[in-house]
């Protein structure tokens, strides 16, 4: 029966992340076809797409009354995106982060994450708290928004080297576009969205159903197993981005998506019902949390180009998860 449910939760895990890709390539397409600018669609939809799959199971646990759910993901996530994913891409090639980037967003990272773990020293995520996290993301996009003009010279960079891309979409193509088109974008929207529910319910349901079976906690579950699952998009851009050589990208998807998970992901099911953190959170899996985001600030703020700090990243990811167990 542990063994049906494992297999369950991960065929609701490839539903979810893949309904997810969908969602986020068709909202693009469309935004493409109304004449939305590229930088625009990449500060928004994608930035925040690969969040998504986090989004739905925390939104899918705070409706079924398991709030440790989302909480686990979030911190789960965060970890495997820099312990296990830029850990791989350390050692695939080698990993710089602008001093622009160490700024605005390495800085910022640290310090969310450290407001986020004050938040919840009480035991308990407020709607309020809730709220400001929220809020602090609506104040990062300003933020990323305003410094449009510099981004956007990245972009127009990027696109000269990829010869077939424009970052701009001509006035001409967006008149030429069928009707059809559009419709199928947008039928794929909602096939997505809905597909992306009815597999966030099953992963709830079936992570409660092997806490109820192995005496694990949901949480436990949620940090380890889910989170591996739901990271998979950040993995393939992550790949993408390491053989194409994107750097920036590579960067900016793991950085951005923790921001998001924290911000957004840890925020709205709070605000459905406050969210009660148990002690193994805030004594272990959330301070484990803060360590990977003090590695990555001291790491790159220290060495700037490090390619075997991946070693580090990789071994520091499989003493959390043998710890997380016992």
């Amino acid at each position: 029966m542990i063994i049906t449910n494992v297999i369950l939760l991960l065929i609701s895990i490839f539903f979810l992340v893949k309904s997810s890709d969908y969602l986020v390539s068709s909202s693009s397409n469309l935004a493409k076809h109304f004449g939305v600018k590229q930088i625009t669609i990449g500060l928004t939809i994608v930035a925040f797409g690969t969040s998504i799959p986090e989004l739905a199971s925390a939104i899918a646990s705070a409706i079924a009354k398991n709030p440790q759910i989302a909480i686990g993901n979030v911190a789960g996530s965060n970890i495997s995106n820099l312990g296990f994913i830029l850990g791989i891409a350390c050692l695939m090639t080698v990993i710089s982060i602008k001093e622009d980037v160490m700024k605005r967003d390495v800085y910022f990272l640290v310090g969310i994450s450290f407001l986020f773990y004050l938040f919840i020293l009480n035991g308990i995520l407020s709607r309020i708290e809730g709220f400001i996290l929220l809020l602090t993301s609506f104040f990062y996009l300003f933020n990323l928004f305003r410094k449009k003009t510099s981004i956007e010279s990245e972009v127009k960079s990027y696109a000269r080297i990829e010869e077939k891309k424009t970052v701009n979409s001509s006035i001409s193509k967006i008149k030429n576009i069928l009707t059809h088109v559009i419709t199928k974008e947008f039928y794929y929207i909602i096939i997505s969205i809905i597909v992306l529910a009815i597999s966030a319910r099953f992963v709830v349901h079936f992570i409660q159903n092997l806490a109820t079976e192995t005496n694990i906690t949901e949480g436990v579950i949620a940090v380890s197993l889910l989170s591996l699952g739901t990271t998979l998009p950040e993995l393939t851009v992550t790949i993408i981005s390491v053989k194409k050589n994107l750097n920036d990208i590579l960067v900016g998807n793991l950085i951005g998506s923790n921001i998001s998970n924290i911000l957004v992901v840890a925020a709205i099911p709070s605000l459905i019902s406050p969210i009660k953190i148990s002690a193994r959170f805030i004594t272990f899996i959330i301070p484990a949390m803060l360590i990977f985001v003090l590695l990555l600030l001291v790491i790159f703020k220290l060495f700037k180009n490090v390619r075997y700090a991946g070693v580090s990243f990789l071994l520091l990811y499989l003493l959390f998860i043998i710890l997380l167990f016992f």
